[in-house]
């Protein structure tokens, strides 16, 4: 279990793990992205607290902060992320733009 905070304008992800992941905001609105690797598809969708993300296996995901946001991140296996390009380029480019 991780306790979370994205600031305002930044984003947190860009990876995706072999086990379900879950996210659970106490505080904030986020644009949620995902992108499930096996079956191509993406989704977008606008989050806010109080509310819980399921992340499935295999689904790369990327949060936004729309505002300040804090969420606590549960998983239940030895963590192992894969980084997905396509995400993680939105994370650091957010983080040399502020």
């Amino acid at each position: 279990m991780n306790l979370v905070e994205i600031k305002q304008g930044f984003s947190r992800g860009g990876h995706y793990h072999p086990f379900t992941s879950s996210h659970n905001l106490i505080l904030g609105k986020v644009e949620y992205m995902e992108f499930n690797t096996i079956t191509l598809e993406e989704e977008k969708v606008i989050c806010e607290a109080p509310f819980e993300i399921v992340v499935a296996p295999y689904v790369a995901h990327l949060l936004t902060a729309l505002n300040d946001v804090l969420f606590i991140e549960i998983f239940k296996n030895k963590y192992d992320a894969t980084i997905f390009p396509k995400y993680r380029e939105i994370v650091n480019k957010k983080i040399l733009e502020n």
